[in-house]
């Protein structure tokens, strides 16, 4: 990522609405909008890349109509005790999502990066605005994960142990989401205030 790239990085815990904030933000900015997760799905759509991580972990990652399974990958994931196997693929999928980060940061000059696992990332620096996305309360945040995606909320907290410990004072702002829109769209303009200071101050 070149320095004349300005971007925001948005993350918070699963089921936060940080997804719904980034695309709106992205909108109201007229910025490009990159959802890091759906680069993490795109990368399958490439036959060499299955057949690689395929290799790593010696077994058959499609279904009956060669199309990739998640689901079988997540099991494997959780499951595979050889720790050198889940670091392999970790590299070698990290090098992969991040092609496809650098092709659109190097075709779009402005920005908005949503990831759970953002500031785990070589961009998470190299950004210009850095947000927080927390829920009001956690029991809110899994009802709406359940209704989501159908997870159980032992799952969502075993999820949550594995994830990233944010710390307020490693961001640029911190949203409380308590699920109401009217907060939502205050929050909104606010971050788009701040957002369009720090542009002006980088490129005066």
């Amino acid at each position: 990522m070149k320095n004349k790239n300005f971007v925001v990085c948005v993350t918070g815990k699963s089921g936060v609405g940080k997804s719904m904030f980034s695309k709106m933000l992205a909108a109201r900015l007229d910025f490009f909008y990159i959802d890091i997760d759906k680069i993490g799905h795109k990368i399958y759509e490439d036959k060499k890349v299955v057949e690689k991580v395929e290799s790593i972990f010696q077994q058959k990652l499609t279904d009956e109509n060669e199309n990739f399974d998640r689901k079988r990958l997540g099991g494997i994931l959780f499951s595979e005790k050889d720790l050198s196997k889940v670091e392999r693929f970790n590299n070698f999928t990290k090098s992969c999502m991040q092609s496809l980060i650098n092709k659109e940061l190097s075709l779009h000059k402005y920005v908005v990066l949503d990831w759970i696992l953002l500031p785990k990332t070589i961009y998470w620096k190299r950004s210009d605005y850095k947000i927080l996305i927390r829920p009001h309360n956690d029991e809110e945040r899994f009802r709406h994960v359940q209704n989501r995606d159908g997870l159980s909320e032992e799952y969502l907290r075993l999820r949550d142990c594995a994830g990233i410990d944010y710390e307020d004072g490693d961001f640029d702002f911190v949203i409380i989401n308590d699920y109401q829109m009217s907060d939502f769209e205050e929050n909104l303009t606010n971050t788009k205030e701040k957002i369009l200071m720090r542009m002006r101050n980088k490129y005066e």
